[in-house]
């Protein structure tokens, strides 16, 4: 592989299962059309795990593997970055795969693109799949619908789906010209945050009406486990969002909406992965009074009460914005554990 390598795929891995990470690089591998890599950073895996990562890499001559210590998931990807020779850069989780549509050669060559969105699909343990378009037309360009979208706030398109890093190409020019990395300190809504700079920096935007990312519902993975005392994880996101409306020029209204906003799935995402957590081995009295420190640390009245009514969320979501903006944490607690899965 030289400078003709179109695509650098890069998967950070830790302690995937076996199954789904062959399947992930299978559905790489099996592909002639264009010339690339599979760069795979080991983060730290146990030791059954990363002799897969080498046996794959004996296997395709396309892989390269770098292990590391356990840095987290930007680390990795930035290692990823740093050794990445491809035109284009495709970030994969290692539980997901890819499709067909990512590895037609022309999207690629003609009229170079800072990003190239795709559509994707979501498919859950049972192997029900569903497809989503990820990107209106409409939208192509338009970078404050797509901060909008990437800060929880959606169109009536489709909600949430900007802020992920899996879908999409960005070209690796872009990417280093611009110095974009994940920030190491985040173990969750890294790639929310890179993509807020991405779309800032972009000059050119594309969708291709096609799918070529299957999404796995892993129901273990980290965006949905037990973290304890995640708070401080949680603040840092909201601190660099707030960086970030400093260094750019959005309106006042679309700063105070999304800020209200990130502050509202900032304090759920605490409560959910930590405090009201049925693995955290604390009475309801406690739980209720740790919630109400990190209540009033936030802010979460003040920030909430000012946008009400200007935030478009689906029904079940619209309930806890209101619970949670009138302090009803009891009854929160209590529907979180009803419909919990």
């Amino acid at each position: 592989m030289a400078d003709n390598t179109i695509l650098s795929f890069i998967i950070p891995v830790y302690n995937t299962p076996k199954t789904l990470l062959h399947k992930c690089i299978s559905s790489i591998c099996i592909h002639r059309e264009l010339e690339y890599e599979i760069i795979i950073i080991d983060d730290g895996s146990n030791l059954d795990v990363a002799e897969v990562c080498d046996e794959v890499e004996q296997t395709y001559k396309q892989v390269k593997v770098f292990h590391q210590t356990n840095q987290g998931v930007s680390c990795a990807r930035n290692n990823g970055i740093i050794n990445s020779i491809g035109k284009y850069i495709v970030f994969v989780d290692p539980d997901d795969y890819v499709l067909d549509g990512l590895f037609d050669e022309q999207l690629f060559i003609e009229n170079e693109q800072d990003i190239i969105f795709f559509n994707y699909i979501r498919e859950d343990s049972e192997g029900k799949k569903v497809e989503y378009r990820v990107l209106a037309e409409d939208m192509v360009g338009r970078k404050e619908q797509l901060v909008r979208n990437i800060l929880f706030l959606p169109n009536d398109f489709h909600p949430y789906v900007m802020g992920a890093i899996w879908g999409k190409a960005f070209r690796s020019e872009f990417i280093k010209r611009n110095a974009l990395t994940f920030n190491k300190n985040l173990w969750k809504s890294e790639d929310r945050l890179f993509m807020l700079y991405a779309i800032t920096a972009s000059k050119k935007i594309r969708h291709v009406d096609v799918p070529s990312y299957v999404y796995f519902e892993n129901t273990i993975s980290t965006s949905r486990s037990y973290k304890p005392n995640c708070y401080n994880n949680s603040k840092r996101l909201l601190d660099e969002i707030v960086v970030f409306f400093s260094q750019t020029n959005f309106s006042l209204a679309i700063q105070k909406q999304a800020l209200s906003k990130v502050v509202f799935v900032v304090f759920f995402e605490i409560l959910y992965h930590d405090i009201f957590n049925k693995n955290k081995q604390i009475s309801i009295k406690e739980r209720l009074d740790e919630a109400n420190i990190i209540y009033k640390k936030l802010n979460v009245s003040e920030m909430l009460r000012p946008v009400s009514g200007t935030i478009c969320m689906d029904k079940v979501e619209l309930i806890k914005y209101e619970l949670v903006k009138w302090h009803q944490l009891l009854l929160l607690y209590i529907l979180l554990n009803k419909f919990r899965k």
